[in-house]
C-alpha cells in the first residue's frame, strides 16, 4: 500500500526534527540581512536626478558665497558673489557627481561629533532644477584621506563619499574661476598683438566681412597664411592652466614671478570691446619648462607649461607664406635675368615646349632637359623667405639679382634683390621693398640660379 504524500512529508518533518527549524531560522535571518542591505543601499543613494536638469547652483564656501546660473547659450555665468568667468567644466562636474551621489558608508548624526566631521561649519552646495533643489553639506576629509564627510537635506545621517568626489564638492572661488587664458571664443577675437620687449612680434586684426586676418600696412608685401592665424586664435581660446597652477590674485609684487620685466606682453581684443592684457615670463622655471603669466584685468597669476603657450615666442615669419610661387611655367612667354656673369633673355612656349635662350633655340619635347629647365625657371620664380624686416628702408640700387618674367596675359613680374648683409638679400617686387629677406645662396653655390642654369644648358646642348 502506497503512502499518501502528505503523510510522507509529515514523516520527514518528524524525522528531521530540529534541522527543519534551523533551516527556516537561517532563511529568515538571510532574508532579514538582505532586507537590511537593501535598505542600507537605498539609504546610501543620496540623490537621483538628471544632471542636465540643473539650472542654478549656489556655493557657500569659506571664502565667500557664489551663485552660478545657465544663460540662454547654456553657459554657466556668475550671478552672485563677484565678477569673473566661470570654469564650465568644474560646474558640469559638480552637477554630474551630485546627480547620482552615492555614499560609501553612513553614521548616526551625533551632534557631539559634528566638529570632528567638519560638519559643524560645513561648506554647502545647493543645486536647483525647475521642480526641486538638492543641498549638500560638505565637511572635512577623513584622517586617512580616503573620503569626505557630508550630509544632505532629507536624510538624518552623516555619510562618507570618495575623496575624489569630496574634493570636487568642497569648492572655493579659485575652483569656480575659469582657468582659461582668455574668456573668448575664437570667433570673438578681434585683434591679437604680441610684443617681445618693446618690439612687436605680430599684430593681427580680424575682418568679419570676409573672415580674414590682416597685418598693418607695412606688411602688405607679404602673404598671410590665413589657416595659421585662425589656428592661433583657436589655440589661444583653448589654453588653460591646471588648478594647482592658479597662483596669486592681485599680487602686491610681480617680481617674485619675474613679471616685473616680462619677456613678452600680449593684448587680445574682443568684438565686444573688452580685452585681456597679459604679461609673460618665459624663464620662470626653466628646469621644469614653465612660464609665469599675469592677466591685468583679472589680477590672476598663472603658471603654464611653456610648450603650451609657445605662440608667444612666434613672430610674423611664422604666420606668412614663406615659400611663394610668383609665376607658373605654364603661364609665361619668357623671362630676362641678370645676376653675376649671367645676362639672359629667354623665350618659352609652354604648349609646344619650345623656346630660345639668348637666341639659341631649344626643344624640350621628349628631352631629359625639360626637368632641368623647369628647375632653372623655378629658381627664378619661387621665393623662399627666411626673415622679415619691415623697419628696414633699403633702396633699389645696384641689385645683385634682377629678373623680369613675361606672362601670357601681357603683364610683367619684376623681381630684384639687393645685398642685406649677413648672408641675406632684401626682396623687391615690381620695384617696391616687400619687407622680406631671402638667402644669398640664390647668388652662388649648388642652390643658386647660376648652378641650375648651367645644368640646363649642358643637358640641352646649349653650352657649345
Amino acid at each position: 500500500m502506497k503512502r499518501r504524500p502528505v503523510l510522507a512529508f509529515g514523516a520527514l518533518v518528524v524525522a528531521a526534527g530540529v534541522s527543519v527549524g534551523a533551516f527556516f531560522a537561517a532563511k529568515n535571518k538571510k532574508d532579514k540581512d538582505d532586507q537590511n542591505k537593501s535598505e542600507a543601499l537605498a539609504e546610501n543613494q543620496l540623490f537621483n536626478f538628471e544632471n542636465d536638469a540643473v539650472k542654478k547652483v549656489s556655493f557657500s564656501c569659506t571664502d565667500g558665497d557664489y551663485t552660478v546660473e545657465l544663460n540662454d547659450e547654456s553657459e554657466w555665468v556668475l550671478t552672485e558673489g563677484g565678477d569673473f568667468a566661470i570654469d564650465q567644466s568644474y560646474v558640469k562636474n559638480v552637477c554630474t557627481y551630485a546627480c547620482q551621489l552615492k555614499a560609501e558608508d553612513s553614521y548616526e548624526n551625533d551632534e557631539s561629533k559634528l566638529a570632528e566631521y567638519g560638519l559643524d561649519k560645513p561648506e554647502t552646495i545647493e543645486l536647483f532644477t525647475d521642480d526641486d533643489s538638492y543641498k549638500i553639506y560638505v565637511g572635512t576629509v577623513s584622517p586617512t584621506q580616503d573620503y569626505y564627510y557630508i550630509s544632505v537635506d532629507g536624510k538624518d545621517k552623516v555619510f562618507t563619499i570618495d575623496s575624489l568626489y569630496g574634493s570636487v564638492l568642497r569648492a572655493n572661488h579659485i575652483m569656480l574661476r575659469s582657468k582659461k587664458l582668455i574668456p573668448y571664443k575664437n570667433s570673438e577675437i578681434k585683434q591679437i598683438t604680441v610684443k617681445k620687449g618693446d618690439e612687436v612680434s605680430y599684430d593681427f586684426t580680424h575682418s568679419d566681412t570676409n573672415d580674414t586676418w590682416s597685418l598693418p600696412p607695412e606688411y602688405s608685401g607679404l602673404e598671410i597664411d590665413q589657416t595659421k592665424v585662425h589656428s592661433l586664435a583657436l589655440v589661444l581660446t583653448k589654453a588653460q592652466a591646471a588648478l594647482e597652477n592658479m597662483r596669486d590674485e592681485d599680487p602686491s609684487d610681480l617680481k617674485q614671478y619675474g613679471l616685473d620685466k616680462p619677456t613678452y606682453t600680449a593684448t587680445i581684443k574682443a568684438t565686444d570691446g573688452t580685452e585681456r592684457n597679459i604679461l609673460v615670463n618665459s624663464s620662470f622655471d626653466p628646469e621644469n619648462g614653465c612660464s609665469s603669466l599675469y592677466i591685468k584685468e583679472t589680477g590672476q597669476v598663472m603658471i603654464f607649461v611653456s610648450s603650451d603657450i609657445v605662440f608667444f615666442e612666434r613672430n610674423v615669419l611664422t604666420f606668412i607664406t614663406t615659400n611663394v610661387t610668383n609665376a607658373e611655367i605654364t603661364d609665361i612667354t619668357g623671362f630676362d635675368l641678370k645676376t653675376g656673369d649671367l645676362d639672359i633673355k629667354a623665350e618659352y612656349d609652354g604648349t609646344t615646349k619650345k623656346g630660345s635662350l639668348n637666341g639659341k633655340e631649344f626643344d624640350l619635347i621628349d628631352s631629359p632637359a625639360e626637368t632641368q629647365f623647369k628647375t632653372f625657371f623655378e629658381s627664378i620664380a619661387k621665393e623662399n623667405i627666411e626673415a622679415v624686416d619691415v623697419k628696414a628702408k633699403p633702396e633699389l640700387k645696384d641689385p645683385v639679382y634682377s629678373a623680369v618674367i613675361h606672362k601670357k596675359d601681357g603683364s610683367d613680374f619684376k623681381y630684384d634683390l639687393t645685398d642685406a648683409g649677413s648672408g641675406k638679400c632684401y626682396v623687391f617686387i615690381d620695384g617696391k621693398y616687400t619687407g622680406a629677406l631671402v638667402s644669398s645662396d640664390i647668388l652662388s653655390g649648388i642652390n643658386s640660379t647660376s648652378y641650375f642654369y648651367k645644368q640646363f644648358i649642358e643637358e640641352a646642348g646649349l653650352d657649345k
